[in-house]
């Protein structure tokens, strides 16, 4: 598909503290708000929100993320993201994707090929997903 120059989609990437809830909840009202703008500001609603949200599933955080975007589910995503450095022991799942509407997800999977590695490259699995744009 061809994307006109004058044509945008949003990108964002977040990663909200470890520690505190409160912190988290904030994290995410900015984010959703500095959303908003570069949606106004781009005229677009192709929008990725991506990253370590440091929060499980059912964190009030994320059902706020999913009240306007799509939670692009892994298709292994019993193996979980963040491993801690032990890629033996199940892993949680902390690192998300999520998308528009006006974005098609193809496919999305948590890589799970480096955790034979001799040398991990993070705490954390990488997400490969394919989308495509279906409106700008």
């Amino acid at each position: 598909m061809s994307i006109h120059p004058e044509r945008f989609f949003v990108v964002l990437n977040t990663h909200l503290d470890h520690i505190s809830a409160v912190a988290r909840s904030n994290g995410i009202d900015v984010i959703l708000k500095h959303l908003e703008e570069l949606r106004a500001k781009h005229n677009t609603q192709a929008v990725f929100l991506t990253g370590d949200f440091n929060a499980f599933p059912s964190d009030p955080v994320l059902k706020r993320v999913q009240s306007s975007l799509t939670w692009a589910t892994p298709s292994n995503s019993t193996v979980g993201t963040f491993t801690d450095w032990n890629v033996k022991d199940k892993a949680d799942t902390i690192d998300y994707l999520f998308y528009s509407s006006h974005l098609k997800l193809h496919g999305i999977r948590i890589v799970t090929d480096w955790d034979q590695a001799p040398v991990l490259a993070s705490d954390h699995r990488p997400l490969i997903a394919t989308l495509s744009v279906t409106k700008l």
